[in-house]
Order: structure tokens, then sequence, then C-alpha cells
């Protein structure tokens, strides 16, 4: 069964199991995110306090691989809220109960989005040639940890010899055209760094920009110099965490790369790169920020996008007067 379809059969069970402490310790989900009000293969959705909608996004099919690698637990809780809580209705299959179905996601990897690195290596070049070149000399897509960014020195002096810029897209679809983007941020979490280039903050700050890679799947050599020369947003070398996430703010420009309805295309880069500042040359010296790409086993380090929007008022009125939005509430 694809992925898509079981959620949406799925997806009151789904809601009750993920709106429990113990639902979201097996789903990885942080118990502060507001109550969720629709869970696909890739994304949460919840209300703030304010009235504003929450969403929050994976490359990869967070949901789906958690449930389909944690299959024994998830039908234990299952089993749990059919017997203690038979209020809640559980999902039949071909008429038998969801709990003894042999029915679950299929593995989908990349098939909608992708993240990696495509990098310049093994030049020895001017800083301006190296930087301006149009073909990678290698593409990974399949990196668990590696360079969000990277610039490397040769030992020949004033030659550089690498730039890596990192890739990270979203299936941002569930926003749905009618929703007004208030606020974004993308956040990463680190592995590693080096600043041996003694370079300053400006060129070691990590930078958020725009990418357009050839395909929403798969990265190619060809995608080196698809990544924008505009920054949505950084963060600085100094306070990047290697054991937490770090939130890069996305500023207007970044909000409107997010795709409503389709896969929104962001990248990184080192702030030398984005800004064509360079570092003083250093023998094989380098500025690197690594960290944590989709691939990474479990789920709880792989890049997201935090989405907070707003839909048009619809339905009847509520309680207190207000208007309810019709997409905030799901009966369970």
């Amino acid at each position: 069964m694809k992925e898509s379809k079981w959620f949406k059969q799925q997806q009151q069970l789904l809601l009750i199991i993920a709106n429990t402490d113990a639902g979201r310790d097996l789903l990885c989900i942080d118990k502060t995110f507001p109550r969720i009000e629709q869970i696909g293969v890739n994304y949460i959705i919840g209300t703030n306090y304010t009235g504003e909608k929450i969403a929050e996004f994976r490359i990869g099919a967070k949901y789906a691989n958690l449930i389909r690698h944690r299959w024994t637990e998830f039908q234990l809780m299952v089993q749990w809220f059919s017997e203690f809580h038979s209020m809640f209705p559980v999902t039949a299959i071909a008429g038998r109960r969801f709990l003894t179905s042999t029915t679950y996601p299929d593995p989908d990897p990349e098939t909608t989005t992708v993240d990696g690195i495509v990098y310049r290596n093994g030049d020895t070049a001017d800083w301006s040639v190296i930087r301006g070149n149009t073909i990678g000399t290698a593409a990974v897509d399949t990196t668990a940890t590696d360079a969000f960014y990277q610039v490397e020195a040769t030992a020949t002096t004033n030659k550089w010899n690498n730039i890596t810029r990192s890739f990270f897209l979203f299936d941002t679809s569930a926003l749905t055209a009618s929703a007004t983007i208030s606020a974004a941020t993308l956040s990463l979490i680190g592995s590693s760094s080096s600043n041996s280039l003694s370079a300053t903050a400006a060129q070691t700050a990590i930078h958020i920009v725009a990418s357009t890679p050839a395909s929403n799947t798969a990265l190619v050599t060809e995608d080196y110099d698809q990544t924008g020369a505009t920054s949505f947003g950084s963060f600085a070398f100094a306070d990047f965490s290697t054991s937490a996430y770090n939130d890069i703010t996305l500023d207007a420009n970044g909000i409107a790369n997010i795709s409503k309805t389709a896969v929104s295309k962001f990248g990184a880069k080192a702030g030398a790169d984005v800004n064509n500042s360079e570092p003083t040359w250093g023998s094989t010296q380098d500025i690197r920020i690594s960290g944590k790409f989709a691939d990474t086993a479990v789920t709880t380090s792989d890049p997201k996008l935090t989405v907070t929007y707003t839909l048009p008022a619809t339905g009847g009125v509520g309680p207190s007067g207000g208007v309810w939005n019709s997409s905030s509430f799901i009966i369970i």
C-alpha cells in the first residue's frame, strides 16, 4: 500500500496516538509541539495558542519510517487503545482489526525529496575559478553525516582545493495554496566544525539560500552552481550546536521560496561563498560545518522546516463569536 494512502486511511488512529505522551515518544515528536491535527508521511500540523498553524516538514518519510521500523511497538500501542479506550475507533483493514493486519507503509526512499551535497574537489585554482565553476566533481545524496559547507585551501599559495554546498528539499504541499505564511525556520544539527583558516565570523557563518537541482529526488555534479546568491538567513559558526537543532529564521525572501503546493528547495553555503569573500589563504587549511542529513539513523536529527501559517476562515461561528476555521478541527 502506498504510504500516503495508508496515512490517509489511518489518520484518526494516528492522531489519537500522536497526541499522547507515549505516542510522541514512539514517533519522536517534541512534546511541546501543539496538538496535532494532521499527520503525513513527512509532516505534522497543529495550531498554536494564537490560532496560527504550525507545520513541521522533514526531507524523508520520517513518520512512515518510524512506524515501519517500530511496527511491533506501534501494534502494541494500537492494542492498548483498543482494549482500554474503547470509545476510540480502531481502523479495520480487509475486515480485520488493524492490530492483526499485515498492511503497513511500504519503504519509499527519495521518491519526493532529497538532501545531500555537491562539491568541487581536487583543484589547485584561484578563488574565482573554483567558486564560479558550473560543475562539481562529486554529488552525494545518501550521506548520513557530511559537510553542510566547506572551503579548503591547497598547499599552493592563494590556491583553493574544495568548495562544498548542501541541498535540502521538503515536500510542503500540505500547506495548500490558500495558506498565508507568517514565519519559517530551517533547522539543522551539527556534528563537527573547523576554522583552521582563522576566517572571519562573516566568512564562517552558515547561510540558507535557494536551490534549483535538476531533480527533486537525486543530486548530480551539474547541480554545483544551482544554489542562490541571496542569503535567506544565517547562523554563527561559533554558536552552531552539535547536540541540538540550530534554528535559522528565514527572512521574507526565504518565506517566499516556500512552495505551498509542491516542493520547497533550499541549500546552505559558507558566508565566504555566498558573499564572494575570499578567506585569507593558509596551506591545506579549511572552514567547515558538518552535520546530520536525513539518512542519519532514526529521525531525531534530520533537517526540518517549520512553517507558521494561517488559512482563510470557513465554516460556522464559534462559541465566542469568532469564526471556526474548519481545517483546524478534526473529529475523532
